[in-house]
């Protein structure tokens, strides 16, 4: 599935013309950077799934404090994006 993940797309638009076409031409080269990105988007993807299977188990453990730290950094984030801080600093 990591060939139509948009992440790996994007990434993979953005390394290979500004970081490899100005020093490989080669079709077979670019071919082997292609995937070699698509691997490490891959692996990224599978570390990212094993994290998220041992936090799941801590996650529910303390669902209730969990659910009370995240609302707190979502409010605080509000925060911080709406500008509020500058204006009552003034």
């Amino acid at each position: 599935m990591q060939f139509v993940n948009p992440k790996v797309w994007l990434f993979t638009m953005t390394v290979i013309p500004s970081y490899v076409m100005p020093y490989y031409k080669s079709q077979l080269v670019l071919s082997i950077f292609v995937l070699v990105i698509t691997i490490v988007a891959f692996l990224a993807l599978v570390t990212w799934v094993i994290f998220g299977m041992v936090f799941k188990r801590f996650l529910q453990k303390h669902l209730k404090m969990t659910n009370i730290i995240l609302a707190l950094l979502l409010v605080y984030s509000a925060i911080e994006v709406s500008g509020i801080i500058e204006i009552v600093k003034r």
